[in-house]
């Protein structure tokens, strides 16, 4: 994974995905809320390039060619996501797509952010409509999100700052499961990537 730093509350990423294809890639740009519980929400937050169909070729005889290709896709994508570094910025990214995705997942990285930016009363207001829609999952779902969603509440309405911990908590879990621990400390040179 090649990682853009500096990394705080956002992951900016590109990766290489494989296909069925032999020497077939995908190119896959990645910007993840490292501030919630990682699942399998990741997927929400994909981007093939340069379109969702294109698989790219990886010529075993000519791997600079191969790399050069892929060093100029990412080099055009960059400079998208060096625009997104902070809660707010990632909200801008996403925000064509909010009240369209019926991923409680997604809606959950929506209350998330929304609490970051300072729209707690907005966010509160999303868990618990997202809590009662949580008792209608299947047993497993509703399971797993019930208290994860009480927990968030509970938070929240006891003292409006009360979520925070719990965000930095994910965060610093999120940071140790993906290998990020160095990326958010390095010195930053603009548009210098980090790879893990």
């Amino acid at each position: 994974m090649l990682v853009m730093v500096p990394n705080e509350r956002v992951l900016r990423a590109f990766f290489l995905d494989t296909t069925s294809e032999k020497n077939m890639v995908y190119l896959v740009q990645l910007v993840l809320p490292l501030y919630a519980p990682l699942s399998a929400t990741a997927s929400n937050y994909m981007t093939r390039l340069p379109d969702k169909d294109t698989k790219l070729h990886i010529d075993p005889s000519d791997h600079r060619r191969s790399a050069q290709r892929i060093a100029d896709l990412i080099r055009t994508a960059a400079p998208v996501l060096r625009r997104i570094q902070r809660p707010a910025d990632f909200l801008r990214h996403i925000e064509w797509r909010i009240g369209t995705m019926r991923n409680i997942l997604f809606n959950i990285d929506v209350a998330l952010t929304y609490y970051l930016v300072g729209n707690v009363r907005e966010s509160a207001d999303l868990i618990k409509s997202l809590r009662a829609e949580a008792e209608h999952l299947d047993k497993r779902g509703g399971a797993r999100l019930g208290p994860l969603l009480d927990r968030m509440m509970g938070e929240i309405e006891t003292n409006p700052r009360g979520l925070l911990p719990l965000l930095d908590e994910w965060q610093e879990a999120n940071f140790r499961t993906l290998g990020l621990e160095n990326s958010r400390y390095l010195s930053v040179v603009p548009g210098q990537a980090h790879s893990t």
